[in-house]
């Protein structure tokens, strides 16, 4: 097993530099040692991110990185920007001496680099369709929390941009307590698809992405492979204490709360419900209704709170919907107000008029002014209405609490008890938020900025053995656990694999789920197949459950299917088997769709693209057979009705049931019509079995705990059952090499069989042994009809 050993050796999970190397006295003297050396490493990578706190120098990194790209390549560079950041860093780019051009479509490009030496363009998202991509060697995604969504904004840049060579995103947080959001941004920079991130480190939650928990046995290779790409910083010691400086201390920040009692019109209302009182937690639907009821109170409340600041302080007035902007502007006639419905040239004068201290209140919303812009001169916000998203809180208190602020923060919260617990949502999400940034800080710390061994972390594998009457669990990895197997000594093997790249189930090396590749999945893979083949009983069989591969757009340039069925049949083929039977278990496309969501299932396509339409992706059982005279044939009572699955046939489904020789009555003749095709047809179709129940699998009993989650791919009983009824005698010896939870061992040990599985995560063994143990005990225990006989 040298080779195996060394096999695993040279596993690794990678982000090879595509970049170019740049010498420390070669980057701006201006910048400070922790920028330099970002911006060094960013180069050196090629594609990076940059998840730096606010006030830590994004833009000018950013500035000095597209410089670098710019020179080297010899071709211009683009930056997109929201909306009235361009003109902020066109003027930080001057006190660099970088020259940035800012441009509104790909002509103003051509003509600028016809006549000018400038190759830094800058561009809002909102026009970042109307620009050639191919043009440009490099791309900059300022305040890239932009890809926060899995939406149209986030493929179409992805897409966009995916052939340029240089990619660098930039922003103070990715989407605070939003794990999907970093698959995004690796997505994006070519590193790995969000679907294979969530994949291999996270389980989700109701399979709802976006409440993805990251597993226990994850946590320090996730935060690992993370900071490879990106650097997640709060402060400059962040990256080692020899980055620590002095000035990066935020000032305080003072929060102050005016939580305003009901309005009357929302007590009559309730009143008029039968409610005594209005809810404290009204619905989505409700949640606009009670805003209006209480916007006169909250207003009267800011108008009190802007009248006790100096009339020389520079405010922040935030709200979440035009009715409040109105009533706002009512009360402040001499405020600047930038709302969706404004023209873009408004927009970009009213808050280069706020920036430059022009205009001292500004009436706005989060989501169209709290991202990318700089107000250190500003230390006082009223939000006149709040939301839930602590990701709108975050980014607009980060326009003035950030660091160079030199005064302490002022943040003014007005809300109705209406409104529900929303000011408490924000201070938990913020709690979790400050505790995800203490791990991507440790990480960053921990493995630092220029590192040069890439190998993945892994956790070396345990072994051990439990055994009871009639089974054996092994704990280990199954290749050198089968290695140690007599020759011809398993009668029926049936496992799942895990699917490459799908599924991830531990951090060990030996998990043939941690693949860098397919190729890298199935060199691991047919290490054992081999090993099976020496140790099956010969003409004996192998039945493997599998299923076929999604493709995405975003990370295989297209959609549609990888037939992993396929390769699992010609890896077996390729080491001595025969494909004996292909059979096809029905899946409900409807919830495959609900699960994934995937385009390709998804009906609004037939209208609108059905060529992108494809069919449900079923589970297939594939059975192998080892060539060779079988020294024990599988023996079947005719008379033996057992039947597993959810549509037994009929007891007499044809007339003539005899057979022709004997005259013997072949009473298990439409259960086996059933197994071999549930049609009922002379024309020979594709196998299909129909009635095998997606819900009877061994984990309904597996309650979920703090620290693990339910076995990802249960294998369903029935299936489990049907196989071994059909492949094995009792007394035979079932083998696993995919234990997990040991839904095989449970139902070979019930039907009479001998079991030997292995597992190589220690909670599922754990699991599965005390299931075996459970099975034993039961099947020791005498029924009634047995007292009975013994009586």
């Amino acid at each position: 097993m040298s080779d195996y050993a060394e096999f695993l050796r040279a596993k690794r999970l990678t982000v090879p530099p595509v970049g170019f190397e740049v010498a420390p006295e070669q980057v701006n003297p201006l910048l400070f040692p922790f920028q330099r050396d970002i911006v060094r490493w960013a180069l050196r990578l090629g594609r990076a991110a940059l998840f730096a706190n606010v006030g830590l120098g994004k833009t000018a990194m950013q500035l000095e990185w597209a410089r670098h790209v710019a020179d080297h390549t010899g071709a211009p560079v683009l930056i997109l920007t929201p909306l009235a950041v361009a003109p902020q860093t066109v003027r930080e780019g001057q006190k660099f001496g970088i020259a940035v051009r800012p441009a509104l479509d790909q002509g103003d490009v051509d003509r600028a680099l016809a006549t000018e030496p400038v190759r830094i363009f800058i561009t809002n998202y909102d026009r970042a369709h109307l620009f050639d991509a191919t043009q440009f060697s490099g791309a900059v995604l300022d305040e890239s929390s932009i890809l926060k969504h899995y939406s149209t904004t986030f493929f179409g840049l992805t897409e966009q941009f995916q052939d340029v060579p240089f990619k660098l995103c930039a922003t103070a947080t990715p989407a605070p307590n939003e794990f999907p959001e970093f698959g995004n941004h690796s997505t994006f920079l070519g590193i790995l698809h969000f679907k294979d991130m969530m994949a291999r480190w996270f389980v989700g939650e109701g399979d709802v992405a976006r409440m993805a928990r990251l597993r226990h046995y994850a946590r320090a290779d996730f935060w690992r492979w993370l900071t490879s790409w990106a650097i997640c910083i709060s402060r400059p010691a962040d990256l080692g204490p020899q980055y620590a400086m002095s000035g990066y201390d935020l000032p305080p920040l003072h929060i102050h709360e005016y939580r305003l009692s009901a309005p009357v019109a929302s007590i009559e209302r309730a009143q008029a419900s039968g409610q005594l009182f209005p809810s404290d937690a009204p619905s989505a639907t409700a949640f606009m209704k009670v805003k209006r009821e209480s916007l006169q109170e909250r207003v009267d409340c800011v108008r009190e709170i802007v009248a006790g600041i100096e009339a020389s302080e520079p405010i922040v007035l935030w709200c979440d919907t035009d009715f409040e902007a109105d009533a706002l502007q009512a009360v402040f006639p001499d405020a600047g107000e930038v709302r969706g419905s404004h023209s873009r040239e408004h927009k970009t004068a009213t808050l280069e008029a706020f920036s430059t201290g022009q205009l001292r209140l500004l009436i706005t919303k989060p989501e169209i002014a709290g991202f990318g812009l700089n107000w250190q001169h500003c230390c006082r916000m009223v939000f006149a209405g709040l939301s839930f998203s602590f990701e709108r809180w975050y980014q607009a208190v980060g326009r003035i609490h950030r660091y160079g602020q030199t005064r302490d923060v002022h943040i003014h919260l007005v809300y109705s008890e209406t409104e529900g617990n929303v000011a408490q949502v924000l201070k938990e999400k913020q709690a979790a938020f400050a505790e995800m940034q203490i791990e991507m800080n440790a990480a960053m710390r921990e493995h630092g900025l220029f590192r040069e061994e890439r190998r993945m972390t892994f956790t070396p594998t345990t072994f051990d053995t439990a055994q009871g009457h009639g089974w054996t669990f092994y704990l280990g990895d199954c290749i050198p656990v089968t290695a140690g197997f007599p020759d011809e000594s398993i009668d029926l093997c049936l496992h799942s694999p895990p699917f490459a790249q799908l599924y991830v189930y531990s951090d060990k090396e030996a998990d043939m789920g941690n693949a860098a590749s397919k190729e890298e999945f199935f060199e691991h893979y047919e290490f054992f197949i081999r090993e099976l083949l020496r140790v099956t009983v010969p003409g004996r069989c192998c039945a493997v459950h599998v299923k076929d591969l999604p493709l995405f757009i975003n990370r295989d340039g297209q959609m549609g299917i990888e037939p992993f069925s396929d390769d699992v049949a010609a890896a077996f083929r390729r080491n001595g088997w025969v494909l004996q039977s292909r059979i096809t278990v029905e899946k409900d496309p409807v919830i495959e769709m609900r699960k994934t969501n995937s385009h390709g299932l998804l009906f609004k396509n037939w209208r609108e693209h059905a060529e992108k339409l494809r069919v449900g992706m079923p589970d297939y059982v594939l059975i192998f057979q080892k060539p060779g005279e079988c020294p024990r044939p599988v023996l079947h009572d005719p008379l033996d009705r057992t039947y597993y699955g959810d549509n037994p046939p009929a007891e007499y489904r044809y007339p003539k049931l005899a057979s022709r020789k004997t005259g013997q009555i072949n009473a298990a003749l439409p259960i086996w019509q059933n197994y071999a095709n549930p049609n009922w047809s002379d024309v020979v179709v594709p196998l299909v079995w129909t009635d095998i129940s997606m819900t009877n699998v061994l984990n309904y009993l597996v309650a979920k705990n703090d620290r693990d989650e339910r076995h990802i791919c249960p294998l369903q009983l029935d299936l489990i059952a049907r196989v071994i009824h059909w492949k094995s005698n009792p007394g035979d010896v079932v083998f696993d090499p995919f234990g997990g939870i040991g839904s095989t061992g449970v139902k070979a040990l019930d039907m009479g069989r001998q079991f030997v599985g292995v597992e190589l995560k220690e909670d599922y063994h754990r699991l599965g042994v005390k299931y075996l143990q459970e099975t034993e005990a039961q099947l020791a225990q005498p029924n009634f009809f047995d007292l009975v006989e013994s009586v």
